[in-house]
């Protein structure tokens, strides 16, 4: 296989008591990445023109870009790689917009390599490619991008992710136009929580959970 076309799908970590430990894949919006192999041993980026293209292409500030040069040198390729990225995703948005070109660039580059890299390998390449957009990166947007589905990040250092069972469902996205910087939104959350509020927290997490993989549309 010398080229691949994807779609990669928008993500929704923030859900409510889940924030940072559980992501939820949606069908749309998406972006639109295809990957071709190259004779120069480079990565080039190309992103096409789309209502959210303001996005970077130099490879060292996208966060498509950084893992496809990662992977490109640890494995001593013979090969480069174009990549040209359609946004479909709105950007700073809390729909993973990052996300989905970090994980929708280490799928196809996998694909093309005959997926040589496993499931945490790939969850790692991506979530370089996420510092790129945040400092503490956190794998709660990349893993239900890569995975599908719903999925409860139990430890992100070790990339220990858990597939939830999950039924179909709707989810409706209201996007407002407005752009929140994830970093800074970060900056901005308390350093402590008291412990009422942590108890508050675990009992409402493990009870969405529960919800969710027993379609308990009353609890959830």
């Amino acid at each position: 296989m010398d080229s691949i076309q994807l779609k990669s799908c928008a993500t929704v970590a923030n859900l409510s008591c889940g924030f940072d430990v559980l992501g939820l894949s949606i069908n749309e919006p998406y972006d639109e990445i295809t990957i071709l192999k190259s004779n120069d041993k480079s990565v080039k980026l190309e992103i096409l023109e789309s209502v959210y293209d303001d996005i970077p292409s130099e490879v060292e500030k996208n966060t498509g870009g950084v893992p496809a040069k990662l992977i490109l040198n640890d494995f001593k390729l013979d090969f480069g790689f174009n990549i040209k990225i359609k946004k479909g995703i709105p950007l700073c948005g809390g729909l993973g917009s990052s996300a989905a070109t970090a994980a929708g660039v280490v799928f196809g580059i996998n694909q093309l390599l005959n997926q040589k890299l496993d499931v945490k390998q790939m969850l790692s390449y991506a979530l370089e490619g996420e510092k790129v957009s945040v400092a503490n990166a956190h794998a709660d947007n990349i893993a239900p991008c890569l995975l599908g589905g719903l999925t409860l990040i139990k430890d992100t250092n070790s990339l220990e992710v858990i597939k939830i069972p999950i039924s179909n469902f709707y989810i409706v996205a209201i996007h407002p136009d407005i752009k929140i910087n994830t970093q800074d939104a970060r900056d901005i959350l308390p350093n402590q929580i008291s412990l009422k509020s942590a108890i508050k927290q675990w009992g409402t997490l493990s009870s969405l959970i529960y919800a969710f993989s027993n379609n308990n549309l009353d609890l959830i």
